[in-house]
């Protein structure tokens, strides 16, 4: 339909008229709103209304001058029951939900009343991708020449496709890939589209209002940075892609954080929820490079002196006064310098055993005294198995307590001498 004069836009008669000639060409209603829209303009007549002379000119009935005014006032989404509304608003997912916010300020105030829990939400940034799951939906968005390309994946279970279906279906809209495919347990479905956009600045826009909804909570929650040391991209230490991402307080109760500098992991550390966050774990992957007293700032966080577990890779190198930081948790795994004395090994039970919540922990250490596992044994007083020994238990009485410690020395090739330490009740 061709734009019409501008005196025929305010002529009843002839908007209807424009409203049967698009229900005579036989589109769907909202092509046919669109192409009204383009030809009379967009204020001439609100969707509700097109909606309604399209439906009756559908069913034959060409009254132009049908009084509406005795029809009942057409219901809309605030007038169904606020049980219904609450029950649809829990079964969108997180993405969906922030769009809904958006639609008023009284569906912007329930959504935000209704408590979001994720199970997990994991994101890997590299130099290349930025990759995150949000539950069971997977997205990619990855750089190319010219933007990037963002993929989603989703699967579906429990809904059987027959055997008699084909086992794969592409299709292609404009710069859009789709792809539904048989699993073993139902079916997945893959999308993926071009952008002129950076592929962070296209992966931020889909990952920022997730983590703006009100009221969220996140069970597991993973942020991943792997990079190489002679990347042209790589990051500079102490900044991050994901900065601005966690709202303060951010609720989370179990956090990986792998991959980041120590001043990067203390920024995100310090946006979550002291007491709520039980489980810390710290990775560096041998990029940084960590020692002790560069972890003190992680330490004073109030989120590391409030959690239950903590678990720090073999890349940071902790001393044995360090030990005293985990007084607080029920188990913990670190690394301690490497080349430390036999006898200050052996004084680990006896520091742990003070500790007042203490339940297990794994401490590694690299000791130049090989075999130190014989070491170990005879330092103890205890007598040497014949033939190589790889691992010794050794039982350690809480002084003035019915309980004691199993302590297991342990040698490992990834992590050299390893202690394993657990309560016995």
């Amino acid at each position: 339909m061709k734009s019409i004069p501008e005196f025929l836009k305010s002529n009843d008669h002839h908007l209807k008229f424009c409203i049967l000639y698009e229900v005579a060409l036989k589109k769907p209603i909202f092509d046919s709103y669109r192409n009204f829209c383009d030809a009379v303009g967009p204020d001439a007549m609100e969707y509700r209304d097109f909606e309604f002379w399209y439906r009756r000119f559908c069913l034959g009935e060409l009254d132009f001058d049908y009084d509406r005014s005795t029809d009942s006032v057409p219901k809309t989404l605030m007038n169904m029951p606020v049980k219904l509304v609450r029950k649809i608003t829990e079964n969108l997912t997180s993405s969906e939900r922030s769009s809904l916010r958006f639609t008023n300020s009284d569906i912007k105030k329930l959504t935000d009343s209704l408590p979001r829990v994720l199970e997990k939400i994991s994101i890997t940034t590299t130099d290349e991708v930025m990759e995150w799951e949000l539950n069971d939906r997977e997205f990619k968005c990855e750089r190319t020449s010219s933007g990037c390309t963002l993929s989603t994946l989703k699967n579906y279970k429990g809904f059987k496709i027959p055997q008699s279906y084909a086992t794969i279906m592409q299709w292609e809209l404009n710069d859009t890939i789709f792809e539904c495919k048989k699993t073993a347990m139902g079916y997945s479905f893959f999308k993926q589209t071009i952008y002129k956009e950076s592929y962070i600045k296209k992966s931020l826009e889909y990952l920022t209002p997730v983590f703006k909804l009100a009221k969220l909570r996140v069970n597991h929650l993973t942020l991943r940075r792997i990079q190489k040391r002679d990347s042209p991209y790589r990051q500079v230490e102490g900044t991050s892609d994901l900065d601005d991402l966690l709202s303060v307080p951010f609720h989370v109760k179990e956090v990986h954080i792998s991959g980041y500098d120590v001043n990067r992991v203390t920024y995100f550390l310090s946006a979550m929820k002291p007491g709520h966050l039980e489980s810390i774990s710290l990775g560096f992957d041998g990029i940084w490079n960590i020692k002790s007293e560069n972890f003190e700032e992680v330490f004073k966080t109030d989120q590391f002196k409030q959690a239950k577990e903590v678990s720090i890779d073999r890349y940071v190198e902790l001393h044995m006064d360090d030990l005293v930081s985990f007084s607080h948790l029920k188990s913990f795994k670190c690394r301690l310098k490497n080349n430390i004395e036999i006898e200050e090994i052996l004084k680990i039970p006896d520091i742990v055993s003070f500790f007042k919540k203490f339940e297990s922990c794994f401490i590694s250490s690299y000791i130049y005294e090989y075999p130190y596992i014989e070491h170990l044994v005879e330092a103890l007083g205890a007598e040497i198995p014949e033939g190589s020994l790889k691992c010794f238990t050794h039982r350690f009485r809480i002084p003035q307590s019915n309980e004691c410690l199993h302590v297991e020395f342990e040698s490992n090739y990834d992590y050299g001498c390893v202690i394993k330490i657990r309560k016995i009740r």
